[in-house]
């Protein structure tokens, strides 16, 4: 059987000899794993290709052929790079499917052009959040304190629940709702509210 995909590369880990195997996040399929005889220089992380691809008696597939389609982000600094990796790691565990696929996509896309590129990060964590079913922006307006997933109003909060002002509330529901890329990024957000997307983000995936 053979699968005709758009993919992006994740990783690749060394096998046998020169051989490898890398893992391809592929739009409709998810993220196979692709045996290779040796390594292509072209086959980088987040390299986006238009590939064929034949299953194996294993779990693992063949790369029967690949287009080239474009390297991502489009400008490698040490900073998207770091950006992408934190993408990458996020995506760990979850469904990985056509939604995850095209959001994972657009940020790879796009991150090179942020000016806050911090913003663009937190925005994606409680993107994917919501599509996982981790978080809700349901609440009633005296709640105030984010706990697993939910809203509590102070009194009925556990201990542990991240309380966030009327300003930060409104930032995160903004970020998690907006379709555009660029007005995520022109929000002048506090690193005291990154760190703190950054905490909701840990605690659904199972952190402290």
């Amino acid at each position: 059987m053979f699968i005709h995909e758009e993919a992006i590369v994740l990783k690749s880990t060394p096998f046998e000899g020169n051989a490898c195997i890398i893992d391809l996040f592929c739009e409709a399929t998810g993220i196979l794993k692709i045996f290779l005889q040796e390594m292509k220089p072209s086959l980088e992380p987040f390299t986006k290709i238009s590939c064929v691809l034949q299953k194996s008696k294993s779990e693992l597939y063949y790369l029967k052929e690949f287009t080239f389609l474009e390297r991502l982000p489009k400008e490698r600094t040490p900073a998207t790079l770091e950006i992408s990796f934190r993408l990458y790691g996020a995506i760990e565990g979850t469904t990985r499917d056509v939604q995850i696929y095209a959001l994972f996509k657009a940020f790879l896309e796009n991150i090179h052009l942020a000016n806050r590129p911090e913003n663009l990060l937190a925005s994606f964590f409680l993107k994917l959040l919501r599509h996982e079913g981790f978080m809700t922006i349901e609440r009633s307006p005296h709640a105030f304190v984010f706990a697993d997933g939910e809203w509590f109003v102070r009194e009925e909060a556990p201990a542990w629940g991240l309380v966030l002002s009327a300003e930060e509330i409104a930032d995160l529901i903004f970020i998690t709702t907006s379709r555009s890329l660029w007005d995520i990024d022109e929000k002048n957000l506090t690193k005291s509210f990154l760190m703190k997307t950054s905490k909701i983000f840990e605690n659904a995936k199972g952190g402290t």
